[in-house]
This record gives structure tokens, sequence and C-alpha cells, in this order.
């Protein structure tokens, strides 16, 4: 065998196990990158036209307990105490924030007398659901009640801040105002 005959017999190729005919494609990388998760069964209630991208952000996070409340720094060691800012009672987590606490069950109570709404819930996903069954998506009053669910979960959690990072309060009625 001669030195040709031994490279002519070796081929260089890669196979790309990210397509099913093996030829890499950005579209097949990028499917191996991303997760293919569940679409939500809250999409309606985040995604929709008008809504601030700052609140979509933030109910995505919020409903997904992706927040850094206490309860989540305290497991990460980053606080020692989880005690919530706005009651000062329970623990900080973002059911108790939202739903469950004090200065929020006010804000609450506000807002689902407007909305109708009478049934008590603390959790955010399940409160979520509430509204989203509660409503068709054909009134326009829907939209209404999306940006009352944003924008009560934004202000209170606006409060929270506002209290851990500068000492400062709002009444509960100004917060709702």
């Amino acid at each position: 065998m001669t030195k040709t005959d031994i490279h002519a017999q070796l081929v260089d190729h890669w196979v790309w196990t990210g397509n099913s005919n093996g030829l890499f494609s950005f579209r097949s990388a990028w499917n191996i990158c991303r997760s293919e998760g569940q679409v939500s069964q809250l999409h309606k209630l985040i995604w929709f036209p008008g809504h601030c991208p700052k609140m979509k952000i933030f109910l995505l996070r919020a409903l997904s307990d992706k927040l850094l409340t206490k309860d989540r720094l305290h497991l990460f060691g980053v606080v020692q105490a989880n005690c919530c800012v706005l009651c000062n009672e329970q623990p900080e987590s973002i059911g108790h924030l939202c739903f469950d606490c004090i200065y929020s069950r006010y804000i609450w109570a506000l807002c689902k007398l407007i909305l109708g709404l009478s049934q008590q819930i603390s959790n955010p996903v399940a409160e979520a659901t509430l509204i989203q069954n509660s409503f068709t998506a054909k009134l326009k009053v829907f939209v209404v009640i999306k940006f009352v669910l944003g924008g009560a979960m934004w202000h209170i959690w606006k409060e929270r801040n506002l209290r851990v990072f500068t000492d400062d309060k709002q009444d509960k009625l100004q917060r709702f105002k």
C-alpha cells in the first residue's frame, strides 16, 4: 500500500446526531440547546398584546416561583432571616407575599371586589388559574382582568422591594391606588 492509498481509505467526517439525516443545521443546534419545556397553562394570562414586557417577565418568574424571595435567598445562604417585610409574621415566599400576607390580602380584597371574585386562594398559580377560568377569553373585560392580576402582583413586589432596599413604605390604600 502506498501513502496515497491510506489517505484515500480514511474519510474524515462528522455525523451530527442532532439531526435525523446526520447533517448540521443551526435549527437542530438551537433545538438541542433550548429546553423543550411544556407550555404554561397560564400563557394567555402572561403573553398578550399590549402587556408591558417587564410585567410579562415578572409574571412568568412569579408564577414559576423563580423570584428571589427571602425564603429562596435563605436557602442559598444569602440572608439569615426569611421573615416577610410586609407583615413581619411569616416566612416570605411568593405565595405568601402575593396572596397570604395581610398587606397583599387587603389589596386583593379590593381587586376581587372590583372583579366580582370571592374565593380565597393562597397559591399564585391557583389564583391565576381561577382568574383565567372565571372569564372567557372572548370578553374584552378579560384583558382588564389580566392587567389587574399582573398589576396587583407587580405593585406588591414593588412595595416589598421598596421596604427591603430603601426602608421606605407606602400604606396599603396608597399602593392600591
